[in-house]
């Protein structure tokens, strides 16, 4: 009869096929929902192999400890490829205007805060983009915010797709439409001491529930990628776009415009800073080399308190001094 092997040999076997397994899922998770879920977890998964490839070690278990720290290896460089790493802050230039742009959803509350509120009167962003606004939501967010941000852009909806844009200065639209059933709004606004105005580029796409919502982003995601790689001003484009940083789909996007993602690194931060690793982080502002991003950072819809859900970002930006298009040549649209 032939040697059957043994039950550490397959134990081992068995480990190191679903380890590699699961690491070729998060990195190719293919157009399934269920294995798109799992790479949105790759972060969480690669320190998983790491900490087993330490608890192998202790067990002196050479080879699940190498098979552990390789496949932590791979998703590490996986994941620094798709990240926007930059160990030096960015210098602030005295001579160049700033601006802010705030990034939020109306998913996580039922009513609008008192302190969400007086945070974004006390220092009002630039630009304030509202996702998932229906009509309830649209009368109280103008009565609330109308006097503080005299101008608006909309994109109007009974359900999740409504849209509310917000600024200080005033609001020229350029563009509305759809791409499979997402809205796209595009407008500009003038960021005084600047020569060429803001572009921003805004869209929602809903979560990634069917195969069909698949689909759905990213025929948006590639629709973008065009419109926006045509676009010559200054950029930002942002939007609940349900896609982790390090998914194909926006790492197509994001070669093909060249814009850069506001988010450091691949963790998700609180208000005060400090890391989330639970917080799965599918909304996202992109902005132009036009910029210098100075900071990003989470606003909760209630202040304190441990299970607060963010409400949204808002980052910091600076004009960068490569201002070197025509500022009388119009972008193409």
């Amino acid at each position: 009869m032939p040697n059957r092997p043994s039950l550490p040999k397959l134990i081992r076997g068995s480990f190191a096929a679903g380890v590699l397994v699961i690491t070729l899922l998060c990195i190719m998770p293919m157009n399934v929902v269920r294995l798109r879920h799992l790479s949105e977890y790759a972060v969480h998964v690669m320190f998983l192999w790491l900490a087993l490839s330490m608890f192998f070690l202790l067990l002196r278990r050479e080879k699940m400890m190498w098979t552990a720290l390789l496949a932590a290896g791979v998703l590490a460089i996986f994941l620094r490829d798709r990240s926007n790493v930059q160990l030096s802050a960015p210098v602030v230039l005295a001579d160049q205007p700033q601006l802010t742009v705030g990034l939020f959803n109306t998913v996580n509350v039922d009513v609008l805060p008192r302190d969400f509120f007086s945070k974004m009167t006390a220092q009002p962003p630039d630009l304030l983009t509202i996702q998932e606004v229906d009509p309830r939501w649209r009368t109280l967010l103008l009565d609330s915010l109308g006097a503080v941000f005299p101008y608006h852009l909309e994109v109007r909806d009974l359900g999740t797709y409504g849209m509310l844009a917000f600024s200080k200065h005033p609001l020229t639209q350029r563009d509305s439409f759809r791409v499979a059933g997402s809205p796209v709004l595009v407008g500009e606004l003038q960021i005084p001491g600047t020569v060429q105005p803001l572009c921003f580029v805004a869209t929602y796409v809903p979560p990634l529930l069917s195969s069909q919502a698949l689909r759905q982003q990213q025929a948006v995601l590639d629709s973008l990628g065009t419109y926006c790689d045509r676009i010559r001003k200054p950029l930002v484009t942002l939007g609940a776009f349900n896609a982790v940083a390090w998914s194909a789909e926006m790492d197509r996007f994001l070669d093909q415009t060249l814009l850069q993602n506001s988010r450091r690194g691949l963790g998700a931060f609180t208000e005060d800073n400090r890391p989330d690793p639970f917080d799965i982080q599918r909304d996202h502002i992109f902005f132009s080399n036009h910029f210098n991003r100075l900071s990003f950072r989470a606003v909760d819809w209630q202040g304190g308190g441990e299970n607060n859900r963010h409400g949204g970002f808002v980052g910091t930006y600076q004009f960068a001094n490569i201002l070197d298009d025509d500022p009388a040549a119009p972008a193409e649209f």
